[in-house]
């Protein structure tokens, strides 16, 4: 409950279509969810085969003002999220700054 899939950007139009789950290739599924009535911030989950969060997960997505997320599987079984924020608050502004997370299999940054 208040969980909905992430339409990509906090605040964007209502009944945009979701990102889709990732897929890795140990049968692990990603998916990034928005902030709702129970999930104060983005976040992306891992649930394993049978459908359990993988331990480590969620991992909570620091977003302040504006913001685009997604999520990319790299061929080494890393996820990478993918973070634009538009502090000011519009996306035609000059002053966005792009971030990126590098997460292992157990949720945590990765660094290298």
């Amino acid at each position: 409950p208040g969980m909905g899939l992430d339409t990509g950007c906090a605040g964007c139009t209502p009944g945009s279509p979701p990102l889709a789950p990732l897929f890795a290739a140990d049968g692990t599924t990603y998916v990034l969810v928005g902030p709702g009535d129970m999930v104060p911030s983005t976040q992306v989950l891992a649930f394993d085969r049978q459908g359990r969060v993988v331990a480590g997960w969620p991992h909570l997505v620091s977003t302040t003002g504006t913001t685009q997320v997604g999520i990319s599987l790299g061929l080494d079984g890393r996820l990478y999220v993918i973070l634009e924020v538009h502090p000011d608050g519009a996306y035609d502004q000059p002053t966005a700054t792009l971030r990126l997370y590098v997460l292992g299999a157990d949720g945590r940054p990765v660094s290298g």
